[in-house]
């Protein structure tokens, strides 16, 4: 059986480890009262590609995140063939060549699953923002 002191000792531990989350809990709900968390932080919501996108009117957006472009310009989007998909690759490509309002929005960088961005993108007009691209922009 555990002496008084112990169980004080161990109570006082149990009550700084609950302080000290609670004290952690409170900066968390700050921080995301005030930046938001995913798609809704001020990262996003500030994103210069979305604005961009937004404003122009497209028939076709492929893009490396179908959802960042719907939640942010509020338009229907497809994901960009994975590199071993040839048929879909080439009807994209050329969608985005033959100048029908058919955009390629990629926002930070390009995984290993998709073909190069330098071949995704080649012959095809740009314009480029901090956090992303727009290609095909006519």
């Amino acid at each position: 059986m555990a002496t008084l002191p112990g169980k004080i000792l161990v109570a006082l531990v149990i009550g700084l480890f609950l302080l000290f989350q609670l004290q952690n809990l409170q900066k968390n709900i700050h921080v995301l009262r005030t930046d938001g968390q995913g798609y809704a932080s001020s990262r996003w919501r500030q994103s210069e590609t979305a604005r961009a996108l937004k404003q122009m009117s497209t028939s076709v957006i492929y893009t490396n995140d179908k959802v960042a472009v719907y939640f942010l310009s509020n338009k229907p989007s497809c994901a960009i063939p994975t590199a071993n998909n040839q048929h879909a690759l080439e009807t994209m490509m050329e969608s985005l060549e033959n100048n029908n309002g058919a955009v390629l929005v990629v926002f930070g960088n390009i995984t290993g699953e998709f073909m190069s961005l330098e071949k995704l993108t080649t012959g095809l007009n740009s314009v480029g923002f901090q956090d992303g691209a727009i290609y095909g922009y006519r």
